[in-house]
């Protein structure tokens, strides 16, 4: 189940008909390996992976997952907690570079300049904390969708409980969906 995910999002990167994806499977089913090999396609491939988790928590181990399983990838990590000093430098050293890398984060890594983007993915999208309701508020989702699309970028859509929203999307063939 796990290699057919993978071979269904892996054809649509391929397919250059980048649009979004729900990545179906129930909690330890193996939905991060998925998207690790999916950032190591884009890679490959000259293109850049960002990684959105619902907290920092899931963001470290993401975070930790990729340098063990692909070490010696430039490996980037963001989030809110970072002192302000940390995230400008993330931020300027993003925006110089030009070479593909994995940018692993929170919400707010959603606003990076990632280099060349192939794909994002959302784990956990289901969760409310990738909607921000102050200040200035927004819908990871929604962004992420409209990003990907500029950048002809796959997004793919992480759960084990997928929201009704992108449920419906995948049932009514607005998103593929991919199911372990």
């Amino acid at each position: 189940e796990q290699s057919a995910a993978y071979g269904t999002l892996r054809d649509l990167f391929d397919s250059g008909d980048h649009h979004a994806a729900l990545l179906y499977g129930v909690t330890g089913s193996g939905k991060t390996a998925v998207y690790l090999e999916l950032a190591h396609d884009c890679f490959l491939r000259g293109r850049s992976a960002l990684i959105l988790a619902p907290e920092v928590a899931i963001a470290l181990k993401l975070r930790r997952d990729a340098e063990q399983r692909f070490p010696g990838l430039p490996i980037f990590f963001y989030h809110g907690y970072q002192s302000q000093q940390q995230r400008e430098r993330t931020f300027r050293r993003l925006a110089e570079r030009r070479e593909p890398c994995l940018v692993i984060g929170t919400r707010s890594a959603l606003f990076l300049p990632v280099p060349p983007l192939g794909a994002i993915v959302l784990d956990e999208e289901h969760d409310g904390s990738f909607k921000q309701e102050d200040r200035l508020p927004y819908q990871a989702k929604e962004v992420a969708w409209e990003r990907a699309r500029r950048h002809q970028a796959l997004l793919v859509l992480g759960s084990a409980t997928p929201s009704l929203e992108s449920w419906l999307n995948a049932a009514r063939k607005k998103y593929s969906l991919a199911v372990m």
